[in-house]
């Protein structure tokens, strides 16, 4: 291996690793509380050496959301693109995010930061923009799940479409909230309850909200 290639080996790594320090670092303290400096003492580099890679807090946070943002498209395009009904598809997509979830709890909670603060991420940078095309991205996969479910009679529409993707969206965000703090969810409720069929039968009463004619027994 080049120098040149071992460089940039290096510096991949070392990216990898102030994102890994900045998620733990985010979840910790939150979006608002979170600092350049506690990240840089996270993953054991200078100050300085940090904004060579990341040039304000913004830029990190969006750049450790767009890393798990890119796994959601590909999963959500998967499910996309192996066909059948739109009932059908819309089910591979909310068990892709349900099981995405089970897979990198600290994922999905760092992903809902953003909605226990006031803080807003600065809207004039490529960062963000990169943000809002995965985001649009995931959106167009559930649309077009829906609409053909609409087309095929397995979905029951109630309203407009975007409407009830966020309606779905922010319901999974409250299951999986709880799932991924099960033991304190457990250790508050005054009786027993299995977590991991919660999530399982939630993705089963979500659905059959929607079921359309065609896809009825």
């Amino acid at each position: 291996m080049g120098v040149r290639e071992r460089r940039k080996r290096e510096r991949t790594e070392r990216r990898e690793q102030i994102l890994e320090a900045a998620e733990q670092v985010f979840l910790e303290r939150g979006l608002s509380g979170a600092t350049m400096e506690e990240v840089a003492s996270r993953a054991e580099l200078s100050k300085g050496t940090l904004y060579l890679y990341f040039k304000s807090k913004d830029e990190l946070y969006l750049a450790t959301a767009n890393r798990q943002l890119g796994d959601m498209v590909e999963r959500f395009e998967k499910a996309l693109d192996a066909g059948g009904t739109g009932i059908q598809v819309l089910e591979r997509l909310v068990r892709a995010q349900l099981e995405y979830a089970i897979e990198h709890p600290d994922h999905a909670r760092f992903s809902t930061t953003w909605l226990n603060t006031t803080y807003q991420l600065a809207a004039d940078s490529p960062s963000f923009d990169e943000y809002r095309t995965s985001i649009a991205k995931l959106f167009l996969c559930g649309n077009e799940a829906i609409e053909m479910g609409r087309k095929d009679g397995t979905v029951r529409v109630p309203g407009e479409p975007f409407e009830l993707l966020v309606q779905l969206w922010g319901s999974m965000l409250g299951v999986t909230l709880l799932w991924v703090n099960a033991s304190e969810v457990v250790r508050r409720l005054p009786w027993t309850l299995d977590m991991d069929h919660l999530m399982h039968s939630y993705c089963d009463l979500i659905l059959s909200a929607i079921r359309g004619e065609e896809a009825k027994p």
